[in-house]
């Protein structure tokens, strides 16, 4: 259950993004859905642009505080929504990669770039991931925020990708059912210059109950 309280006294800075990484998330029996992260060089904070209830939401996470904020706008009002949330490590100790088998995937261009491929199986999931060192960025930075950083740092390290590539495409593929479970593939990444005001924005705090 969210709880949301009082109007907090914090005031959000202005953050400007540097960089812009659209991707398309798919899931088994789920609508796609369309991402847009924006990134900040100094990896401060990590914006998300996303609909929610037919309303644009600008998702605003804090790596430093560990923090997010909602930004909406309400009838010429504007709200930040705060939320702090500890990320959930899954996958932590479920997944083993210690006998999982690697191999290279051919080469393919997604969203403009050179995708390098590399596919890890293990004894229930195979997972395909392409990535680009040609993007001026950090592969694992999106994810910082993110439930999946587990599960990304250990393919990363298993698989020994650049820290200095982002990711072009991630399968997720079922060994028993041979069924794709997820796919994210990016579908353009670029350089930007967007300012989010965030100190226009009036800060309420969120409490995540179960």
């Amino acid at each position: 259950m969210l709880l949301i309280s009082n109007v907090i006294s914090a005031q959000l800075k202005d953050v400007t993004f540097d960089y812009q990484y659209d991707i398309r998330v798919e899931v088994k029996d789920q609508k796609d859905t369309e991402l847009s992260f924006l990134l900040d060089k100094n990896e401060k904070f990590t914006g998300v642009n996303m609909n929610q209830a037919g309303m644009d939401v600008i998702v605003l996470f804090d790596t430093e505080s560990k923090s997010s904020y909602s930004l909406m706008s309400f009838n010429g009002n504007k709200v930040a929504v705060e939320t702090q949330m500890k990320p959930q490590k899954f996958l932590n100790n479920a997944e083993d990669f210690s006998d999982a088998k690697i191999t290279d995937l051919p080469d393919k261009k997604i969203a403009g770039f050179n995708g390098k491929g590399i596919k890890i199986k293990t004894t229930t999931k195979t997972y395909k991931v392409y990535y680009t060192s040609d993007a001026d960025y950090h592969y694992y930075d999106v994810f910082k925020m993110n439930a999946t950083e587990t599960l990304y740092s250990k393919i990363q390290e298993k698989l020994k990708i650049p820290n200095e590539s982002i990711m072009l495409e991630s399968t997720t593929i079922d060994n028993a059912s041979n069924e794709v479970e997820s796919k994210m593939t990016c579908t353009a990444f670029n350089k930007i210059n967007r300012t989010v005001k965030g100190s226009e924005y009036k800060i309420q705090s969120a409490l995540i109950q179960n």
